[in-house]
This record gives C-alpha cells, structure tokens and sequence, in this order.
C-alpha cells in the first residue's frame, strides 16, 4: 500500500513538472508531502 502510495506521488510529481516547468514551488511542496 506505501508503495503504491509513493508510487503514485510521483507520477503526480512527474506530470505536473512536466507540464507545468515553472511551478517549482509546487513540485517542492507535493514532494515534502509525499516523502517526508
């Protein structure tokens, strides 16, 4: 279950850094959210 958990938070990440290169503070905060 972590890991699917983890495994979606990237996918997340990678689609929003991704589409979105800019939104760094963003990426920043959904990576503490799902690693931390």
């Amino acid at each position: 279950m972590q890991t699917n958990k983890h495994a979606t938070c990237k996918l997340t990440i990678w689609i929003i850094f991704t589409h979105s290169k800019g939104q760094i503070l963003t990426f920043n905060v959904l990576k503490k959210q799902c690693f931390s």
